[in-house]
């Protein structure tokens, strides 16, 4: 399988096969298209349409934000 890597047992090895990259995607009008760069409070004060292929409203993303105590807002899931 190649995926995020989570919960495994022992018997399992695990190998990086390559890193990704998270993207967003914004409409040409949206107040984030007209910057560059996005801060993380821009960032959390949208709200979100998550692209899951298992349907689940939160992943790695959320998993970071909520390191930092912050949460986004899921407007959407689509696959």
């Amino acid at each position: 399988e190649i995926g995020v890597p989570g919960e495994m047992g022992p018997e399992i090895r695990l190998q990086t096969l390559f890193r990704d990259r998270f993207v967003g995607v914004v409409r040409n009008d949206h107040p984030l298209a007209a910057t560059p760069t996005v801060t993380i409070e821009e960032y959390i004060a949208q709200a979100h349409v998550v692209a899951s292929r298992r349907g689940r409203q939160t992943g790695p993303v959320d998993d970071a934000l909520a390191a930092l105590g912050l949460e986004r807002h899921i407007a959407a899931i689509v696959p």
